[in-house]
């Protein structure tokens, strides 16, 4: 049987800091807990991500895969 790890050993894990009504239409995906996504003009990572809603009263529990 697999070996159990502490979910922090596993991921990384950061809180975004700019709401998705202020973001600035761009080329960039910006990605959200909502269903449907808005691009913005600039981005802060480059890697594949796992977002889950924690915070987000319509969203919350939402997943996506990026």
């Amino acid at each position: 049987m697999g070996e159990w790890r502490c979910i922090a050993e596993l991921f990384d894990f950061g809180k975004g800091t700019l709401q998705s009504s202020k973001c600035t239409p761009g080329d960039f995906t910006f990605i959200t807990a909502a269903e449907e996504w808005k691009t913005h003009n600039e981005f802060t990572h480059d890697c594949e991500a796992l977002i889950f809603a924690m915070g987000a009263s319509g969203s919350l529990g939402r997943t996506h895969y990026f």
